[in-house]
Formats: C-alpha cells, sequence, structure tokens
C-alpha cells in the first residue's frame, strides 16, 4: 500500500520596516527576528536587507537541516525509511489483485496463472489461453471443453448413450457405449453387442461359451463354421476342427434305435437266394430274394423280429431301394426270366406289386441267369425319381415315378451295372471298371474313379466316402477327394450296403441256396 505524505511549506513572514536605525557608523542594525533555536555567531557585516520569508531572517547558506528555502535538504518526513518522493510506495508480498504490491512497478508480477475462457462454469474452459487470477469468474486453468454453452458437457463427463451428445468430450461416436469402434445395430451400426468391447464384427471368437463374439449370426458352437455344433454342445459334428467333417459326412451317425442287425442275425433270418439289402432309418434291414416261391422281402430288425413281404408273381428279385419320404415304401427290380419290371410296397400293402415294365436286360455282369436280366441295382431320391439301370435296354439310365410313369435320361451307353446317390444326392453310376457323375439335366458324365476291374456294385458312407467292389477287391474312395485305398480284399461276387451304426455290410448272394453276410468296421 502508498502512503501519501505531503509536506507543507514554512509561511515565512516578512517584516516591513519605514525607518531603519543607524549605528555610529551608519551602518543599519540587523533587526533578524529568526526564531530557529540556533544561535548565529556570526555578525553580519553587511546591511542585510534579507528578504525570505522563512521564520528567520537571514538568508544565508547556511548547513542546517530546517525546510526553508535554503540548501538544506528534508529527507524521509513519514520515517518509512525511504526519500519523500511525493507518492510513497511500501513494499509488500505480491498478490493477484491488479495492484503493485512489491513497488516492483509491474502490477501482479509473477503471480498470474494461466487460463481459458470458461462460459458454462463447468470447469473446463476453450479458447486462446491468456493471463489472469485465479478463480477469476468466467474462466478455468484447465481447457478441452467441448461445448462451452452446455454446464453437462466437459471432459470425463458422465455419457448418456445415443442421444447424439458427445457429453464427456472424447471425440467418440455417442452410438458406441463399449467403445469397440462399431456403433450399436440398434442405431445403424454393425455391432450386435453394444455392452462389450470384445464383441463386434470381426473380433476373435472365443468358441463354446454363448457369445456371437464376431457378430456373424453363427452358432457359438460350430467352430468349423461347417452348419453343424459340435457334438459335445449337442450337435452332430465329431470334428468341429475339421469343415469337411460333420453328421453325416464323416462322422458316424447316432442310430435311433437300440440296436442294428449284425451279420449274423441278417444270416440267421434271411430268406433263401437273398440277392440285396438296405437299411432304413430305424436301424432295420430289407433283404430281398430271388428263388422262385421264396421270392419274399424280410425286414429284419435288432433282436431278430422278421416281418415277410411276399414278392410279386413269384418274380426274381435282384435289388432294392427305399422311400426318401422315411414312409416305409420300397421298390425291388424284378424278373420272371423273360420280363423285367419294378415292383413298389407301400405301407398297408400286403405284397409287392408289379409298377411299371421294362425292356428285357441280359447283359449283367452277374453270372446267375436268374440275376442277369433285370437291373442290378435301385437307388430312390427326394425328387421322386426311382434310378434304374438298364430299364429300357443294358445301355440306358431311366428315372422311374412312383406312379409308374418313367423317363430316360442316359441310352446308348454301354452296360450300366450300378447307381448310387451321396449324401448331397449327387448321381453316381457304373460302366465296366469306371465310375461317372451324372449331370441330371443333360445326362452328361464325367469320369470320377477307375476302378480294379469291372464293378459290381458301390455303396456311399455317412462320410461320403465311396466304396467299390470289384474283382475280389474293395476299394475307398475318400469323400474329401483324397487318394484311393484298397479296403479289404475278397472273394465272390458282393453286393454292399452300409448300416447306420457305423458298418459295412456285403452279401455274397447265392441264388440257389443261402446267401453268405461279411460286415467291416467303417471307423
Amino acid at each position: 500500500m502508498r502512503a501519501l505524505v505531503f509536506s507543507l511549506p514554512l509561511v515565512l513572514t516578512l517584516a516591513c520596516r519605514t525607518d531603519k536605525p543607524a549605528d555610529d557608523t551608519g551602518v543599519v542594525a540587523d533587526t533578524d527576528t529568526d526564531t530557529d533555536s540556533d544561535t548565529d555567531a556570526d555578525a553580519d557585516a553587511d546591511a542585510d536587507t534579507d528578504t525570505d520569508t522563512d521564520t528567520d531572517s537571514d538568508a544565508d547558506a547556511d548547513t542546517d537541516t530546517d525546510a526553508d528555502a535554503d540548501t538544506d535538504t528534508d529527507t524521509d518526513a513519514d520515517t518509512d525509511g525511504g526519500a519523500d518522493t511525493g507518492e510513497d510506495c511500501v513494499p509488500e508480498d505480491e498478490i493477484c489483485d491488479g495492484l503493485d504490491n512489491d513497488c516492483d512497478g509491474i502490477v501482479d508480477n509473477g503471480v498470474t496463472v494461466p487460463l481459458y475462457t470458461d462460459a458454462d462454469g463447468d470447469g473446463y474452459g476453450v479458447g486462446d489461453r491468456f493471463d489472469g487470477c485465479a478463480g477469476d469468474d468466467g474462466t478455468s486453468p484447465v481447457d478441452g471443453d467441448c461445448d462451452d454453452t452446455s454446464p453437462t458437457t466437459y471432459p470425463g463427463a458422465p455419457e448418456t448413450w445415443y442421444d447424439g451428445v458427445d457429453s464427456d468430450c472424447d471425440d467418440g461416436s455417442d452410438h458406441d457405449a463399449d467403445a469397440d469402434g462399431h456403433d450399436s445395430d440398434a442405431h445403424g451400426g454393425d455391432d450386435c453387442d453394444d455392452t462389450s468391447a470384445t464383441t463386434y464384427p470381426g473380433a476373435p471368437e472365443t468358441w463354446y461359451d454363448g457369445v456371437d463374439s464376431d457378430c456373424d449370426d453363427g452358432s457359438d458352437y460350430d467352430a468349423d463354421g461347417d452348419g453343424d455344433d459340435s457334438e459335445t454342445w449337442g450337435g452332430g459334428d465329431c470334428d468341429d476342427t475339421d469343415e469337411t467333417v460333420y453328421t453325416d459326412h464323416g462322422c458316424r451317425p447316432e442310430p435311433s434305435c437300440d440296436g442294428v442287425p449284425d451279420a449274423a442275425t441278417i444270416a440267421a433270418h434271411d430268406p433263401s437266394g437273398a440277392t440285396d439289402m438296405i437299411f432304413d432309418e430305424d436301424c432295420r434291414v430289407y433283404v430281398c430274394s430271388i428263388i422262385s416261391g421264396t421270392d419274399h422281402t424280410y425286414i429284419i430288425e435288432a433282436d431278430g423280429t422278421t416281418t415277410d413281404v411276399p414278392g410279386y408273381s413269384n418274380f426274381n428279385q435282384q435289388s432294392i431301394a427305399l422311400s426318401p419320404d422315411g414312409d416305409g415304401a420300397f421298390v425291388v427290380s424284378h424278373n420272371d426270366n423273360s420280363n423285367m419290371g419294378i415292383g413298389l410296397f407301400e405301407d398297408g400293402d400286403s405284397s409287392v406289386s408289379d409298377l411299371v415294365r421294362g425292356t428285357y436286360n441280359n447283359g449283367s455282369l452277374w453270372s446267375n441267369v436268374f440275376m442277369n436280366r433285370s437291373s442290378g441295382s435301385l437307388a430312390w431320391d427326394t425328387d421322386g425319381c426311382i434310378w434304374a439301370p438298364g430299364f429300357s435296354g443294358s445301355g440306358t439310365l431311366t428315372c422311374v415315378g412312383r406312379d409308374g410313369s418313367y423317363e430316360d435320361l442316359i441310352t446308348g451307353a454301354d452296360h450300366i451295372e450300378s447307381v448310387a446317390l451321396d449324401r448331397d444326392e449327387n448321381l453316381y453310376i457304373t460302366i465296366g471298371a469306371e465310375v461317372l457323375l451324372v449331370d441330371r439335366d443333360t445326362g452328361d458324365t464325367e469320369p470320377v474313379f477307375e476302378a480294379a476291374g469291372d464293378i459290381l456294385d458301390i455303396a456311399f458312407d455317412y462320410n461320403d466316402d465311396l466304396y467299390i467292389e470289384s474283382d475280389g477287391v474293395i476299394e475307398r474312395l475318400p469323400g474329401d477327394g483324397s487318394a484311393s485305398s484298397t479296403f479289404a480284399t475278397v472273394s465272390g461276387q458282393g453286393r454292399l450296403a452300409v448300416a447306420p451304426d457305423g458298418r459295412l455290410v456285403r452279401i455274397i448272394p447265392a441264388p440257389t441256396g443261402a446267401a453268405s453276410w461279411e460286415e467291416y468296421d467303417l471307423d
């Protein structure tokens, strides 16, 4: 604070005289009435006409320190320790108050702080930095406010998600609550769970935890993406690391029954002259026969329970196929040594009926006369075609309908012995030693495998592995495209079928007596 001290000049009063007494020397005597406490020891020899206005009447330049107009200097009249300058300053600690407290000539020197404008009073400022006093209204020492008109919007403010306001000023999307870089799919984004930072499109998937981490809508229990959940988690995929392996394709299916007839059970209950067999989804085996008078189809269960279905008019039955509808219907190829045809059995019938007649066929690879006069194999697809080789001639493949209609897909080929469908109902036939894939639209064929000799029969398993019997050997062509190999060395002429419990069953027909049965574990 500054103390202002004003010095008042002494008013000197000069006495006016009208007469001047003279001494005897003619010199006027000094009548100085100066009231100074000092006593002049000198005797003025001059005729003093001193007209100064101080209280003493001498005008000499004496050395006293009084405040008259002579050369003496009055100092520190206010006893503040400094020279009187007309505006004296008392040094104090500088504080931020707009004054020069420390008397250095600079206001608020060293006590200001950097500030920013904080119009909304939320503690965060904006704009250019300036210096000022801490606590000044409308200021803040912290910048970063992204909206200085809203006191609820500032860095670190509580975020209200999905309201379109970036309340915490982090420049993040207000529709990405979990901050994983993906907006919620409920607000125009693609994040299927905006409460989890580890769940977003393309996120690493943690399998079998029940969370679709990568938001692909796929099952969390299908690690290989083949569309089939792991069998450990309720699916049918026995290898959930391999997309080429899944239920009915690389994995042995679980039978829907207590058991499947084994070779010994079949042999104990099959009809005389058994020629072919097939398993249904209920684990029963259907065995057809050829000897006149016993040309029946036996339906055999695991415990040996057998149902006898008589054939049509003592026709020889060479091959059999089941309806894909699972309604218990089946068809057989049959002949009376001169005429061949397709016989049909449907639920509720008492015996096989003659569905449709075809052309006499004497070109089968089978040596027995009863077996080489009708189709060597049949296949029934979900489009309703009963595929019959040799029906309209030895080089034909014909689609026979359940209503008795038929149409040739292939004509003029070499003798077609076997026909089969894979799990995807791709159609295959055999001609001599070749397996060929058939185009259903055009009838064109594409070779896929050449066996060791003329092929007697083919069958697909649940892996889509193809088993091919020819010339004393069964070869296996894997469904995954890998190289073929010899599966078994055999004797005689056999027919093949795959049981639902994972066995390859082989029948060696003996048209005039009991057939032989073999089985192989496919695991």
